[in-house]
């Protein structure tokens, strides 16, 4: 007697040729029972491939490629959505609320246009309110019998048609910005002006082809880092129609010299845009030091004359002149040193005299790094340690 699920599918010489005993009567009407059932299921899998048919050769090679990927996919559920959803389009979209001060209305007047960020693909306006409160809803908590009325609405949306729907070249349809767009236009809005724009409202919209009625709405990264943004004086939280347009043109700019721009712009682009998911100013400074080494530490030694010497120079190039050589040595020394040793700063919290200093730093930051996108030669600087400490002797 053989126990166990695998047996051999040739027979051996003691194997009879046929069945000792007759078949059921009943067993032949099954087999054909199962047959049909196996031949509809295949019919109506293969029905999306029927009404393409008459749309063209390119439908079918779609629908063909799209079978394919499914043999590959690992995950069964997203190969079953990958069929049942092949007609859906997708939008993904990140809402800019009303909250904030608005004593700076009249002054800075907030953008009210609808214009493309990024030819057709990436626009920016207020085209999509009757979308907007759906969304929100969509990506706020929920409590049983609990739905406060909400106290803002939407100023304007960053909305993407077309996003990528595959993620390290698997089929996935629900997540937002897996390309990272989005997310791309929003840090280089701050290198223009730091507005606290968080992922607290971004969603992924799913809409029949041909159809402008919502079919399901998948929110975006809603309660992760950088979900809610905060900036140093949490006054005006809004672009104005002129940086919308220099967003634009910077955003456009980026894109294409993305993969040229050298490694230290990055890293510190990285840590800036992470720092504007931080509330905590004593956490926050840290890593505006650690931007502003990102940029200019060539050395493990002389590291405060490093800071002081090349965040002087860095400032001087792009006209902060408040920052000299001694503004940055009090900044390393009373703010970033002891910070980093896990010490309290040596000035309150509060002090107007810190508040000035990180305002300044940053304007310093924002400005080196856009500097960097918009003139190749000044970028070329930080591809290579001599070139800065040519550039910036100590």
């Amino acid at each position: 007697m053989t126990i166990g699920r695998f047996k051999s599918a040739v027979p051996s010489q003691n194997t009879p040729s046929r069945l000792p005993i007759p078949l059921h009567p009943l067993i032949p009407i099954g087999l054909r029972f199962a047959g049909l059932l196996w031949t509809l299921g295949l019919g109506l899998w293969t029905i999306p491939a029927w009404i393409d048919f008459g749309r063209g050769r390119d439908s079918q090679i779609h629908f063909e490629n799209q079978r394919e990927n499914l043999y590959f996919l690992e995950d069964s559920e997203r190969a079953w959505h990958a069929v049942f959803n092949m007609g859906n389009e997708y939008v993904d979209y990140l809402i800019v609320t009303t909250t904030g001060d608005h004593d700076d209305f009249e002054k800075y007047p907030p953008f009210k246009g609808d214009i493309a960020l990024l030819n057709d693909t990436l626009r920016i306006g207020r085209s999509d309110g009757d979308i907007a409160e759906k969304i929100m809803d969509a990506c706020e908590s929920r409590g049983l019998n609990f739905k406060p009325t909400r106290q803002f609405g939407m100023r304007y949306i960053f909305k993407r048609v077309r996003p990528p729907t595959q993620n390290e070249g698997k089929e996935n349809v629900y997540q937002w910005d897996p390309d990272g767009l989005i997310r791309k236009a929003v840090a280089i809005s701050r290198l223009i002006y730091p507005t606290p724009i968080g992922f607290e409202y971004s969603a992924r919209a799913s809409f029949k082809k041909g159809q402008n009625e919502i079919e399901s709405i998948i929110p975006g990264p809603v309660n992760y880092h950088g979900a809610e943004a905060y900036t140093q004086n949490n006054k005006r939280t809004w672009l104005t129609d002129s940086e919308v347009s220099q967003l634009a043109e910077l955003l456009s700019v980026f894109l294409k010299r993305e993969n040229y721009l050298p490694n230290r712009f990055k890293r510190a682009l990285w840590f800036f845009e992470y720092s504007f998911g931080i509330d905590y100013l004593d956490v926050r400074w840290p890593l505006m030091a650690t931007v502003i080494e990102a940029l200019i530490n060539t050395d493990s030694e002389k590291t405060v004359k490093q800071f002081s010497v090349r965040l002087a120079g860095l400032a001087k190039e792009v006209g902060i002149n408040k920052i000299d050589q001694a503004y940055a040595e009090t900044i390393f020394k009373e703010v970033r040193s002891p910070l980093v040793h896990g010490q309290s700063l040596i000035s309150d919290i509060d002090d107007p005299k810190l508040a000035d200093m990180y305002e300044q730093t940053e304007l310093a930051i924002r400005l080196s790094l856009r500097r960097m996108i918009e003139d190749e030669l000044y970028a070329d600087l930080f591809s290579d340690d001599a070139k800065i400490r040519s550039k910036w002797p100590l």
